[in-house]
Order: C-alpha cells, then sequence, then structure tokens
C-alpha cells in the first residue's frame, strides 16, 4: 500500500546461483523499501519509471537472450531438414536408377534368350540342309532364312563387346570397384571358415579358395582378384566369351 507521495517501489535484484555444475538456475527477490531523500521532487508516475527502468532492462536482456537460442535452435533445425532432404533425394535418385538399370538389364535378357532360341532352331535347320542336295537344301532353308542366322550370328558375336568400361561414369566405375572388394573379402572368408572347419577336424591342409564369375572385356574382376586379393590367377575361373579377361 501507498504511504505518501514519498513511497516509491524500488526492485532489487538479488542474483544468487544455485550449489549446481552450471548457471543456468537462478533465484530472483524483490523488496519493497522507501525513500525520503530521493526523488522527492519526482512526481509519482516518474518515481515509478526511474523504479521499474531496471527491471525493464533486465526484461529485455533476458528475452534477448531466449530469442538468440531460439534462432540457433530453429537454424540447426532448418540445416537438419536440409540435410535430411538432400539425403532422402539422393536415396530416391539412386533407387529410380536402380530401377531402370534393372529394367533394361531384363530387357536385354529377354531379347538375347529369344535371339539364342531362334538361333538354335535355324542352325538345326541348316544342319540338315547341308545333307542335302543344294536345290532341296534351298527348299528346305530358304535364303531369307539364312541371311537371318547370319545376322544373328553377328549381332550374339557383337552383343558382348558392346560392354566398354570406358564408357562408365565416375560413380559406377566406383561401384563396380566396390563389388569387386566384396566379392574379394566374401571369397576370403570362405577360405578362412573351410580351413578353420578343417583344422577343427583334424586336417590340417589349407587350400586356396577358387572363384567362378563372370568378367567383361576388361577382366576388370580378375584383374582386382589378382592384384588387390592376391589371387593366383590358376583359382580364378572366368564366364565369358573373352579371351582378353584370360590373358
Amino acid at each position: 500500500r501507498m504511504m505518501g507521495s514519498c513511497m516509491e517501489l524500488i526492485f532489487l535484484l538479488v542474483l544468487s546461483p544455485l550449489h549446481c555444475s552450471s548457471f543456468s538456475s537462478w533465484s530472483y527477490s524483490f523488496v519493497l523499501s522507501s525513500s525520503t531523500s530521493r526523488h522527492q521532487n519526482k512526481s509519482p508516475s516518474q518515481k515509478c519509471w526511474l523504479s521499474l527502468m531496471p527491471c525493464v532492462h533486465i526484461s529485455t536482456a533476458l528475452s534477448a537472450g531466449r530469442e538468440r537460442r531460439q534462432d540457433q535452435a530453429d537454424k540447426s533445425e532448418k540445416e537438419q531438414l536440409r540435410t535430411n532432404s538432400a539425403r532422402e533425394k539422393l536415396l530416391a535418385d539412386e533407387k529410380v536408377a536402380r530401377e531402370k538399370q534393372i529394367g533394361q538389364m531384363k530387357h536385354r535378357l529377354l531379347k538375347s534368350v529369344s535371339r539364342e532360341d531362334r538361333i538354335v532352331k535355324l542352325e538345326m535347320k541348316l544342319k540338315v540342309a547341308d545333307k542335302m542336295s543344294e536345290s532341296e537344301s534351298y527348299r528346305f532353308m530358304s535364303k531369307p532364312e539364312r541371311a537371318e542366322l547370319k545376322g544373328l550370328l553377328k549381332v550374339r558375336d557383337n552383343f558382348e563387346e558392346q560392354y566398354d568400361p570406358l564408357t562408365f561414369t565416375e560413380d559406377h566405375l566406383k561401384f563396380k570397384a566396390m563389388h569387386n572388394d566384396a566379392f574379394i573379402q566374401l571369397s576370403l572368408y570362405c577360405e578362412r571358415e573351410r580351413n578353420r572347419a578343417n583344422a577343427e577336424n583334424g586336417i590340417e591342409t589349407k587350400d586356396k579358395v577358387n572363384v567362378f564369375f563372370l568378367d567383361g572385356p576388361d577382366g576388370g574382376t580378375a584383374s582386382a582378384l589378382i592384384q588387390k586379393g592376391n589371387f593366383d590367377p590358376r583359382q580364378c575361373f572366368v564366364a565369358n566369351r573373352h579371351e582378353s579377361s584370360c590373358n
């Protein structure tokens, strides 16, 4: 309660750090006091204004601190959202590219199987025709069929050679290298496990594992096995028609 014009409200801020590991917790106490000499010529409104100024400054400082912390939290959250968005886009792009590549592989496989079936039928027909006289042979197997067989055989011989690592992107080359590294580690793991099982059964012989794989004309997988995996060439069996991959 106000007691005359000499009463004014003075807020004294007492900061008492609590006994803890940080100074994040503080206690605030406000006391009411009277003054008979200071600001006696001030009006009640001016006295209130002078008395409330420390409180205003303290409130502004605390508010600014909260805003800075909130801004930092907002920036961190936005940065995390951008990172997650970029990661999700990368994964989505990789999924689309992988699905497209799988679709192309299936399409090529179906074409290859269809071509091989046709080649087998025409080769069998040609084999029978070769045993006939010339006039009977061409009646049994026409010239267009012979030309078709020749064209299919040419496509088959050239199809695998279209595998050109020089046209691969840098990302695809890294992808192929990762596959080769995984193949090497898997092969060595099988070798260790087999030798461990032999040792448990009293067999002291340690055999090297043999590997059977598909390779391109550049011999990329064979080179990785021999150079990086220290495989002996006699351990490597290649399932293709490229002599270059065996040299």
